[in-house]
C-alpha cells in the first residue's frame, strides 16, 4: 500500500509544479494575452474579498480609492501563489522520496525553494530535487524582476488611457 501513495504523491506533485510554472510562464513571458486558469483564480477571489468590502461604501470616490487596489494587489499575490503551490508539490514529491513526517518534507521544500540551505538531504534523489527547486526558486525570482517594468509599464499606460 505504501508504494503506490508514493508513485501517486510522486506524480501529483510533479502535475502541480508544472502546472504552476505553466501557469507563471503563460500569464508573465507569454507575449499575447493568454487565459490562465491559476491566475483567473487568483484574481476571482480576489475580487469577491475587495466586493465583500465595497459592500459597505457607496460614493464613487471611495470605491474607486478602494478598487485602485485590486491590480496591484493580485499582481503581488500571484508571485506568493505559485511559490506556494511549488512547495507544496516539491514537498509531495519528498515525501515520495522518504522524507518523513509531512512537517520534514514542508522544510526540505521551503528550504531549497528559497535556497534557504538549513534543511539536510540524505541521498542523491533528494539532493537532485533540491537542487531543481532552489533552480525553480531562483528562476521565479529572476523572472518577476525582470518583469516587473514590463508590467508596471503596462499598468501605467492603462491607467492613462482610464483616467483620458
Amino acid at each position: 500500500m505504501d508504494i503506490p501513495l508514493r508513485v501517486l504523491a510522486f506524480v501529483l506533485g510533479a502535475i502541480i509544479v508544472v502546472w504552476t510554472l505553466q501557469s507563471a510562464i503563460r500569464s508573465f513571458v507569454l507575449p499575447r494575452s493568454d487565459n490562465v486558469f491559476l491566475t483567473r483564480l487568483v484574481f476571482l477571489s480576489l475580487f469577491r474579498l475587495f466586493v465583500l468590502r465595497l459592500r459597505w461604501t457607496s460614493a464613487y470616490a471611495e470605491r474607486d480609492r478602494i478598487l485602485s487596489f485590486y491590480s496591484p494587489v493580485g499582481l503581488l499575490l500571484l508571485p506568493v501563489v505559485w511559490l506556494t503551490c511549488i512547495t507544496i508539490g516539491y514537498m509531495l514529491i519528498f515525501w515520495a522520496v522518504g522524507v518523513r513526517p509531512w512537517y520534514n518534507a514542508f522544510l526540505l521544500s521551503g528550504s531549497s525553494l528559497l535556497t534557504l540551505g538549513f534543511a539536510p538531504v540524505n541521498n542523491l534523489a533528494q539532493m537532485m530535487l533540491a537542487f531543481s527547486e532552489a533552480t525553480i526558486g531562483l528562476g521565479m525570482v529572476a523572472l518577476l524582476i525582470a518583469y516587473l517594468p514590463t508590467m508596471y509599464t503596462a499598468f501605467t499606460e492603462r491607467e492613462e488611457s482610464v483616467s483620458m
